[in-house]
């Protein structure tokens, strides 16, 4: 921990200097800092931005997605859950009955309000627990069902094939592809390097 605390506070060091050289200001009390560690065996490192201490919590929202300490997502999957679910209530109200959307305008409603959210930032927080991830099959199963006017009873893949909709697990692992691809036709990108570098295959096949 003290040779982390060392790098991380030079590198701190120079983004400062940085920034006061280009007339750029870092301002402390925004500035908030997340111990990834999955076993709780060090404590966190103490880290100070123009002389003021970074606060440490357990989690944290950057660009939409809350980062938890051990990433497990389950902080971000429980508050997806819920914005998904308020959603649904855009789609019982579109489907009703005697004045509501016909089939094809509540599957555009749908994938433009509800399936947006699921798919933004897949490809990081699809590494959760798949028992985690289920939790967001409720919320999808529902939508389809209100969308087709199914009975509850309806089996899931039939809901699939009358939607033209794949399952969220398959649906992650197509766009988590999309983006290695799309990392892999551009020459510049930072993570490209991280991609083929092939002392990741044996931590890949450890734990793939």
């Amino acid at each position: 921990m003290q040779l982390v605390e060392r790098q991380l506070q030079t590198a701190i060091n120079n983004i400062v200097e940085w920034s006061n050289k280009s007339g750029f200001t870092i301002s402390a009390q925004k500035t908030i800092g997340i111990h990834f560690c999955k076993w709780p065996l060090h404590p966190d490192p103490e880290l100070f931005l123009s002389g003021v201490p970074i606060r440490f919590q357990d989690n944290y929202q950057f660009l939409g997605i809350v980062f938890d300490k051990s990433l497990t997502f389950l902080p971000h999957i429980a508050i997806l859950r819920k914005r998904c679910l308020r959603s649904l209530n855009i789609l019982r109200t579109l489907s009703n009955t005697s004045w509501g959307a016909d089939r094809s305008c509540l599957i555009r409603v749908y994938r433009s309000i509800i399936r947006s959210l699921i798919d933004y930032g897949s490809v990081v927080y699809g590494s959760a627990r798949p028992s985690c991830l289920k939790r967001l099959d409720y919320v999808y199963h529902q939508d389809l069902r209100l969308c087709l006017g199914a009975f509850r009873t309806s089996p899931i893949p039939s809901l699939y094939a009358e939607a033209f909709e794949q399952s969220l697990s398959s649906r992650r692992d197509k766009l988590s592809l999309s983006y290695y691809f799309r990392i892999l036709s551009n020459d510049n990108h930072p993570l490209r390097g991280t991609l083929l570098n092939d002392n990741n295959n044996r931590l890949f096949n450890a734990c793939p």
